[in-house]
């Protein structure tokens, strides 16, 4: 790939005196340092390490490495005339943080890309009204740059400001509206709850909070804009939305929490409830987080009052019942009822924090999968019942086992509980959302909602705030008239809209496919670099696949959508342009695999009161 004889890459070398074969990465360092002249070391390009799969990429021409590669030869041979690509170096301006990534970002489709608005237009809004209000990160391993002087007349004393400061300079129209009250909310779900998949609750579910996954505060410090919004942005209809963090360092959690604040999040979530080995199983003890830091109740309640003290916003915290070292350990002195209620009197009195979302389980931080973790702990709903019970000035979410519908109002009957959150049954039959605001929040039912309107095109009913930007944009009041004629509004009624009120499978299925468009619309550029991975089309349909639960033909939808991505990826290797490509019609195609009757039933009727396991797949 280096233009190296290919033997060279297993030549024997001497070692001790005998000959050996080099290994692999010994023979890429050897070849990258020949390839790299000295004065482009200084770079970094000759001492990173690059797979065999980043030499191939330089062999072929494409990747990242081929970029790294180019640009550091085109220095080295004095040919930097200023045409390589920008995103090739990390600037100067900002050493060692991340460049912007094209095949993850684009900076040019940012704030509102087809019909969609997402979060990162009250970014574009502050780089607007405050120019150079957002100061380059600092590497890893580097102490965050110090606040800049507090004598500036616009923007915030430095990169992490009160979390207000954005609102005042971001018009108005951009603030996320009142949220309902939480009760009931989809759980954080790494690699399940990405903004693909909070879009598609969201046409299920009005009032529903949903959790992003867990982003980790080093990354969110140390990553620059616009690469941001590859953590961060959403689209605003999703709200009301909660960002968690994970974390154990006070002053990061809070410069982390100041940075996620522009985008308007909700609520701020501390997670003291993961219990995967990648988090509370550290080396250095002091950098664990998760379910760890259940063992230190004051030093969580530090992190959370420096958080609160970046936003404006609430700031909660979800752990579980307890802690055990093993799954066998005799040792109980973590998991008890007495030890989670001075975890939470402790953190309270330390932080303020009001809200605690407990998982009805406790954590085995050593011996068991983040799976057995969620199976294998026995379920302890009274003992969250009991801590509402003894602290009635605090608000408690019950999180675990939920399964149904029928089960969480059981858990809000008694009333002293302020919510219930899904987890995994939520992720496997998306369509129980459906319900969830006619039976927990008194919204109109979704069938007499279209009845009444019918005939009535592009209705807004009685949302105000419904997520699109309204045709009335001169500000004043917004009448009944406005409300009905907005343009593209969330709740509109017309049989040819994709922005239709979602009755059914269909409504939903033709909803998502018109966001899944304006997604792919915004990063063509990596459909057309990565024909193979097609890594965003991917996640978009891995998020809806959970329409199929419970339909006859559910399975044959989820195959058809990859037969159709290994279609497109064959298309695309021809030199079909991947504008050509839609993932609407991917979505339709792979729809009519599934029963014309359940794809045309009310969704009311798709969100059956069964356990997990006993649901038809087809």
């Amino acid at each position: 790939a280096l233009g190296v004889p290919g033997a060279a890459l297993g030549r024997r070398v001497g070692r001790g005196g005998r000959k050996v074969r080099e290994t692999p990465r010994a023979a890429r360092s050897r070849l990258v340092a020949a390839a790299v002249p000295c004065s482009a070391r200084g770079q970094g390009f000759a001492e990173r390490r690059l797979s065999t799969a980043s030499c191939l990429a330089h062999h072929l021409g494409r990747g990242r490495a081929a970029r790294c590669f180019a640009a550091a030869t085109a220095t080295a041979d004095g040919d930097g005339d200023g045409d390589a690509p920008s995103n090739a170096i990390a600037s100067s301006s900002c050493p060692g943080a991340k460049p912007p990534v094209e095949e993850t970002v684009d900076v040019g489709a940012r704030g509102d890309v087809g019909g969609i608005e997402w979060a990162s237009r009250r970014i574009l809004a502050l780089d607007a009204a405050s120019p150079g209000w957002w100061n380059p990160p600092a590497p890893y391993g580097v102490a965050p740059t110090p606040a800049l002087s507090s004598t500036r007349d616009i923007g915030p004393p430095g990169r992490y400001a009160d979390g207000a400061w954005w609102r005042g300079n971001v018009p108005g129209d951009l603030h996320p509206p009142p949220p309902p009250p939480q009760l009931l909310s989809v759980a954080p779900m790494m690699d399940y709850t990405t903004a693909h998949f909070r879009h598609l609750c969201r046409l299920l579910s009005r009032h529903t909070w949903l959790y992003t996954e867990m982003e980790v505060d080093q990354t969110l410090v140390h990553t620059d804009h616009p690469r941001l919004d590859r953590y961060l942005d959403f689209p605003t209809a999703t709200h009301p939305s909660v960002l968690q963090l994970g974390g154990s360092d006070p002053e990061t959690m809070a410069r982390a929490t100041a940075v996620a604040a522009p985008y308007g999040y909700d609520e701020i979530n501390l997670n003291c409830g993961c219990p995967s080995a990648r988090v509370v199983n550290k080396k250095d003890v002091a950098t664990c987080f998760g379910a760890a830091l259940m063992r230190d109740p004051e030093h969580v309640g530090e992190c959370l009052r420096r958080m609160r003290e970046a936003v404006d916003v609430p700031v909660t915290v979800k752990h579980r019942l307890g802690v055990r070292p093993t799954e066998k350990s005799a040792d109980d002195s973590m998991d008890s009822y007495a030890f989670v209620s001075d975890f939470v009197d402790v953190v309270n009195q330390s932080s303020g924090v009001e809200h605690f979302i407990v998982h009805a389980r406790a954590a085995v931080l050593s011996g068991l999968s983040t799976t057995g973790n969620r199976t294998v702990p026995p379920l302890r709903h009274r003992e969250v019942h009991a801590l509402a019970d003894d602290f009635p000035r605090l608000g408690f979410t019950i999180n675990g086992g939920v399964e149904t519908l029928d089960q969480a109002a059981e858990h809000l009957e008694s009333g002293k509980l302020r919510g219930v959150m899904l987890g995994r049954a939520a992720y496997r039959n998306p369509a129980l959302l459906a319900e969830v605001d006619a039976r927990f929040y008194g919204d109109e039912p979704r069938e007499a909602f279209r009845e009444r309107y019918a005939g009535k095109a592009r209705v807004a009913g009685r949302w105000d705030a419904d997520g699109f930007r309204l045709a009335n944009d001169s500000g004043g009041i917004r009448t009944e008239d406005d409300r009905l004629g907005s343009r593209g509004s969330f709740f509109a009624l017309d049989g040819t809209d994709t922005t239709s009120v979602c009755v059914t499978r269909r409504d939903v299925l033709e909803r998502y496919a018109a966001y899944g468009d304006a997604v792919c619309a915004m990063n063509v550029h990596a459909v057309a670099r990565f024909p193979n991975a097609l890594l965003t089309p991917r996640r978009l349909a891995k998020a809806v696949l959970g329409l199929g639960h419970g339909a006859r033909g559910g399975g044959g939808f989820r195959r058809a959508c990859e037969r159709e991505f290994g279609e497109w990826t064959r298309r695309l290797r021809g030199g079909e342009p991947p504008e050509t490509l839609s993932f609407s019609d991917l979505v339709r195609g792979a729809a009519s695999e599934m029963d014309a009757a359940d794809l045309d039933a009310p969704l009311a009727s798709c969100a059956t009161a069964r356990a997990h396991g006993e649901a038809r797949y087809g």
